[in-house]
């Protein structure tokens, strides 16, 4: 008997030990979930940039556990606004329950003097653009400059704010004058007439976002064509446009690739006393196969009416090279599909060859309806520290107009 109990007692202590070992061990995690509560969060690094931005891009961290966070998709979103190159983020304790959440980055240089240069079918251009990536610390995009040719001249000056969220609007305020003197041709590059126009573009707009990716707004802009041969052009236009843009933009090996999906619409009047309109759609995306690898996809197309001649759809609207720079047209869809490839990187530049295949349906002159198909390919030449491609070189060949088309860029165009 009394074995019995010495048994039973032996049995009682060993539970006793298993049941304060687990409640030393819940113990323990709970302490640790508070161990590595943020209760700060400190940036180092910032020399333009402002803390509210930083704020706006990672979201409230305060009151957040550490071991919680996911510190890969946290650097990400810093990295992908461009601003930064480099982000490091860190946990310092301070207390049982208290610590800072380090946040290290490296701006990126965002005050960029852009020579231009371009030559294609269209033009010999050369100029000068002026951009801050980074307006005011703010992650605002401000441009003003100037491209100049024998044939033409166009400066601007815009600013940019980005959407943030449905109740923080962004916005976008807009001015330029053009002063252009080419022939218009048809598909095939007949020479179909002269214009020698001035024009006046001012725009203003506001756009929301309800959500990171998801943004809406509308523009509105005003043209004055001041003088041009065809006196039909001589007119203004006042165009309410708004639009809808799905983007998400993402670290995806050597390149920064964007999904896009974007609808525009746009209403409007003019001094002809005709109503105008214009629609627009255009979807990219991007698919990483190796780090250096990707592919492209591009499909837009658009239809307008009554607009002045310069305002209509050209080939930059469908992305198709197949065509002239001085083509003009109220109806135009085409697909691009092809690959990108990495060919050399270092600290301060990024180039990358690239083919694809481009096909497109358009309106010619005479309202009759032409497919045009051809391969494409090229060069390109970006610029990491700023998040920009620097030059292109491109050439692709129109196989049922029997032409070849080559474009030539050095920075960016207006």
């Amino acid at each position: 008997m009394a074995f019995r109990y010495i048994f039973n007692f032996f049995v009682v202590v060993n539970y006793m030990k298993k049941i304060i070992v687990c409640f030393g061990i819940l113990v323990s995690s709970i302490f640790t979930v508070f161990a590595d509560k943020v209760t700060e969060v400190a940036y180092k690094g910032l020399w333009r940039t402002k803390e509210s931005y930083m704020n706006k891009i990672t979201g409230d961290l305060e009151g957040k556990n550490f071991s919680e966070l996911n510190v890969e998709e946290l650097k990400e979103k810093i990295l992908v606004g461009g601003q930064f190159s480099e982000c490091e983020i860190t946990y310092i304790e301070k207390g049982e329950d208290s610590g800072t959440l380090e946040i290290s980055v490296k701006e990126k240089l965002s005050v960029i003097p852009l020579p231009l240069f371009s030559w294609s079918d269209k033009d010999f251009t050369g100029g000068l653009i002026l951009m801050d990536t980074n307006a005011f610390g703010l992650g605002n995009t401000f441009m003003t400059g100037g491209i100049f040719s024998k044939e033409s001249v166009n400066t601007m000056v815009s600013y940019n704010k980005k959407a943030v969220s449905s109740t923080e609007s962004g916005f976008l305020l807009y001015g330029g004058y053009a002063k252009s003197e080419y022939e218009v041709v048809s598909l095939d590059k007949e020479d179909l007439y002269s214009l020698d126009v001035h024009r006046i573009v001012t725009k203003a707009g506001v756009s929301f976002a309800s959500s990171e990716n998801f943004s809406f707004g509308a523009n509105l802009a005003f043209y004055d064509i001041i003088s041009c041969e065809k006196k039909y052009d001589s007119s203004f236009e006042i165009d309410f446009a708004p639009f809808v843009e799905y983007t998400s933009s993402k670290l995806s090996g050597w390149f920064i690739s964007k999904d896009e999906i974007n609808l525009e619409g746009e209403v409007g009047y003019s001094s002809t006393n005709k109503p105008v309109y214009f629609a627009s759609t255009k979807a990219v995306k991007n698919i990483r196969l190796c780090d250096r690898v990707r592919s492209l996809f591009t499909i837009a197309g658009g239809i307008e009416n009554n607009k002045a001649v310069m305002n209509r759809l050209t080939r930059d609207d469908i992305s198709c090279s197949l065509i002239s720079g001085n083509f003009y047209s109220e109806k135009m869809a085409g697909c691009d599909v092809g690959l990108e490839i990495g060919i050399a990187k270092c600290r301060l530049v990024m180039c990358s060859i690239f083919a694809s295949f481009q096909q497109a349906l358009i309106e010619d002159y005479d309202t009759s309806t032409e497919y045009v198909y051809g391969p494409s390919g090229g060069f390109h030449l970006y610029l990491p520290q700023v998040n920009l491609p620097a030059m292109t070189i491109e050439a692709g060949y129109n196989i049922p107009k029997h032409y070849m088309q080559f474009v030539m860029s050095l920075g960016i165009s207006l």
